[in-house]
């Protein structure tokens, strides 16, 4: 499971509803979180360890607000649905530490292409692939300007309510 938390500071929240209201405060929150998804995003698909071939991976990294919360997620789409292969470690590198075996879905042999020869067999028995966790990491490497982000929005947000 992939998960991006975002924490605030609840007395600094408090003291902003307090000053300039509930909506407005929930609005530059919102904003904030819009900003900081979308840097997360772009440091996702900018810096990564996965050969990318075709670039569906990196599109497919997105961003949305929860409906009804302030809560924003960085996710892989559905358009990559081996995203989370690439994301988590699997096989040897896994939870179980092992290797899995592979075998056709629709046809009596499977084929790859490895020192310039094609090769096939009816199963093989795959290590696995080590995790490359881009997501935390782009999270984790943006850490401080979504703090920056988030101040940035809270002081516009009190500074057009006093009127500066």
């Amino acid at each position: 499971m992939m998960d991006i938390r975002v924490e605030f500071d609840a007395k600094a929240a408090l003291r902003t509803i307090g000053e300039i209201g509930r909506s407005k405060t929930a609005e530059a929150v919102r904003r904030g979180l819009l900003e900081s998804c979308r840097l997360v995003q772009s440091e996702a698909r900018a810096k990564h360890q996965f050969t990318s071939r075709t670039g569906v991976l990196e599109r497919s990294i997105t961003y949305y607000l929860e409906k009804g919360a302030l809560v924003g997620v960085v996710s892989i789409s559905d358009a990559a649905p081996y995203g989370v292969f690439v994301h988590e470690p699997t096989g040897i590198y896994g939870p179980k530490k092992e290797r899995y075996q592979i075998r056709p879905k629709r046809k009596q042999a499977l084929r790859w292409a490895a020192d310039g020869k094609l090769h096939f067999a009816r199963l093989v028995n795959h290590p696995g692939s080590p995790a490359d966790r881009f997501l935390y990491e782009a999270a984790d490497r943006s850490r401080e300007r979504i703090r920056q982000i988030f101040a940035r929005h809270i002081q516009k947000a009190v500074r057009a309510e006093k009127g500066g």
